[in-house]
């Protein structure tokens, strides 16, 4: 299964960094359009509590964003976050700041509404972040992510009604705010998009670890707690410097924690990749000392490893074993995983079994040894080098391509045996074909085929068949090359998910 990106929103650190040192000068000079001993202490509380804030949020948006590059982990939502926060901090140090006056009556109007806004956004982006932190994506998750964000569409358009009605505040011509009969109906969205983000945290708990959980829940109710608290105490305003507070708590507990497992399971993978390339023949030609035939082959690794491997090697004088296989996990299980199979197919192949017979024999041993977690894809020939006669059995592989000399190359599609280690004592059919002087043989695995461009097109096996007969290689060193090169101009540069592995014989009789 291909991992699917959940976070989508770009952030530009240049552009981040200058808008909120823009807006910390633009707050700083604020405060001094009233002086404060001019000023209520309470309104005093709140504008310096904001100004704080907003410095507090800036060093946590740039180490944000370090971490980001660093670690290749994307913090996107919890940017994001940090953004709203940050609006909503200026937001309430303007509305405080011209609050009475008349002249900017529009000013404290509009800037309360951008104040309330962020509020609803603020819990969108929460459950954003954390769908993507534990990495959900059901329908369930996808039917609420909907409601949510017709809420804030929703929130939109009641923000305009209350230009004309005053439902949920207005500014008199004195230019002092005041609440409206349902000023605290806003809050029903946050308190709705918390309420699920805590049944969603409750209900994946095993994901996180215990303290990633308690400073996301803190997230979710101690600015409650301190709203309840505004709301009985007109005039004190510090929901969002709060909100700063649980921001330092999460990206603490929530995103460096995250952060370090991600090291940790890169090392592993990297781990994988050399366990994985290791055990691949690198040498070519293969055979040189062999005129009969002409081998290359070759394996790409996606960033996530998965359990790829090819092998090729002499039985006897005259019978050459060749091999393409397709682990069905990632990382270093898989590699290990795929390190065993080879040798065991190798050890068997070598004491004489048929294709068929070596499958069955590792198929039971793999079983046996308890690997039922993870099955391997296999397609494996014996090829005869003096006649180019030979016995080959796909377990669950892709279909491998034949170029007859002077034709071009077609599919060779038959049913399939189950893939190895998917059930005990399973026997594996036997295939006969025979190759001719230049001919060309193709096996590939899925990373071929499944290959996909910017426009999420999957190449499929139509596609890998017009690629490969745009081929004018007549080397398979050339074919495999050319393979190559027609996938990245397909993918266009788009991530590679799974490991890339072709393997190309030439048969020169």
């Amino acid at each position: 299964m291909k991992p699917k990106p959940l976070e989508k929103i770009k952030n530009t650190d240049s552009v981040n960094i200058v808008f909120y040192v823009l807006i910390i000068a633009a707050a700083i000079l604020l405060f001094d359009f009233r002086k404060p001993n001019t000023m209520k202490s309470v309104y005093v509380v709140n504008i310096t509590a904001d100004i704080a804030g907003m410095f507090v949020a800036l060093v946590i948006s740039i180490c944000g964003m370090v971490d980001a590059k660093k670690s290749g982990e994307s913090h996107s939502y919890f940017l994001s976050i940090i953004n709203v926060v940050f609006v909503g901090l200026f937001a309430d140090e303007v509305a405080w700041m011209v609050d009475g006056y008349p002249e900017y009556r529009w000013i404290n109007f509009i800037d309360n509404s951008v104040y309330y806004f962020c509020t609803t956004l603020l819990g969108l982006y929460f459950w954003h972040y954390v769908t993507n932190l534990i990495n959900e994506d059901s329908r369930h998750v996808r039917r609420i992510t909907l409601i949510l964000e017709i809420g804030v569409w929703l929130a939109v358009i009641l923000r305009i009604i209350n230009v004309f009605t005053g439902i949920y505040f207005t500014v008199d011509k004195t230019g002092t705010y005041k609440r409206g009969p349902f000023f605290f109906a806003p809050m029903f969205y946050s308190l709705l998009s918390l309420f699920l983000t805590f049944l969603l945290i409750k209900k994946n708990k095993e994901k996180l670890e215990l303290r990633q959980r308690a400073a996301l829940i803190l997230y979710i109710f101690t600015p409650l707690t301190v709203s309840l608290l505004t709301i009985l105490v007109y005039g004190l305003s510090i929901s969002f410097p709060v909100l700063v507070v649980e921001l330092v708590l999460m990206y603490g507990m929530v995103n460096i924690e995250r952060g370090v497992r991600k090291a940790m399971i890169d090392k592993d993978l990297s781990l994988a990749s050399k366990i994985q390339e290791g055990m691949l023949p690198r040498e070519f030609p293969a055979f040189p000392y062999i005129k009969e035939f002409d081998l290359y082959a070759s394996m790409d690794p996606a960033k996530e490893v998965g359990g790829d491997f090819y092998d090729f090697f002499l039985t006897d004088e005259d019978h050459l074993a060749l091999i393409v296989a397709d682990v069905s996990g990632k990382g270093v299980p898989a590699a290990l995983f795929m390190m065993v199979s080879k040798a065991l197919l190798k050890n068997r192949l070598q004491n004489g079994d048929t294709p068929g017979q070596a499958l069955y024999n590792v198929n039971n041993q793999l079983l046996k040894g308890g690997q039922e977690t993870m099955f391997v894809t296999v397609w494996l020939a014996i090829l005869e080098i003096s006649t180019g006669k030979g016995i080959s059995v796909n377990a669950g592989h892709e279909h491998p391509m034949l170029r007859r000399a002077g034709g071009a190359y077609e599919a060779i599609e038959y049913k399939h045996s189950v893939p190895v280690a998917a059930v005990e004592d399973m026997k594996f059919k036997e295939r006969e074909f025979n190759l001719n002087r230049g001919d060309i043989l193709f096996v590939y695995t899925d990373g071929v085929t499944d290959a996909m461009s910017t426009s999420k097109e999957f190449l499929g096996l139509p596609g890998a068949l017009r690629l490969i007969n745009s081929t004018k290689g007549d080397t398979p060193e050339e074919v495999v090359r050319e393979m190559k090169a027609g996938l990245s101009a397909f993918t266009e540069g788009a991530e590679q998910f799974d490991d890339i592995t072709m393997l190309c014989l030439k048969y020169n009789g």
